[in-house]
């Protein structure tokens, strides 16, 4: 009689099995659908088997494609300043390359604009050295398809490298100044 409970312990209200989620590699809960299911709408029942056709695109696809859509390729690199360096690596290594080279094509062209855009040139130097570390053979192999945006990239690293490397000696040459006008 002590320890027995005053009334019997009830199930909360409405409580779901599982909470839904929104497809891709990262999951994130999908609050629209609960939303839905509110109004008194009749939800479609989620398809399980589904799941082995789902081609998951990482954030960084995402992004490429949403700046390809709308040209503010400035998104990529502010996407990509977001995540540590692990993520930054992992996020390149998992671009797809079966869409035709479209993710391919788009990280040249975001890196492109960004050189173009005289910022984070280190930066986007150390996204650059990482991406043709790892699809160096997928550019080899499809160089034709990728002959126009790669010479385009070339010629503009070309161009901030030469703005660099004068800055670089233009200050080698003050602090040799400096130093020797004692």
């Amino acid at each position: 009689k002590r320890n027995a409970p005053e009334r019997a312990p009830r199930a909360p209200e409405q409580a779901p099995f599982f909470l839904p989620t929104t497809e891709g590699l990262q999951p994130r809960f999908d609050l629209e659908r609960k939303k839905a299911g509110d109004n008194g709408e009749k939800q479609e029942p989620l398809d399980r088997t589904r799941i082995s056709t789902i081609e998951a695109l990482s954030g960084l696809a995402r992004t490429l494609y949403q700046a390809e859509e709308t040209l503010n390729f400035a998104l990529v690199v502010e996407y990509l300043k977001g995540l540590n360096p692990s993520a930054v690596d992992l996020e390149i290594r998992t671009l797809p390359v079966t869409d035709n080279l479209r993710a391919v094509r788009a990280f040249l062209r975001a890196v492109t604009v960004q050189l173009r855009s005289k910022r984070e040139f280190e930066l986007v130097q150390a996204y650059l050295q990482v991406f043709l570390g790892v699809y160096a053979d997928v550019i080899k192999e499809n160089a034709g398809e990728l002959e126009a945006p790669l010479s385009e990239l070339r010629a503009e690293c070309r161009a901030q490298w030469s703005t660099v490397d004068g800055l670089i000696r233009y200050s080698a040459c003050m602090v040799d100044f400096m130093r020797t006008s004692k």
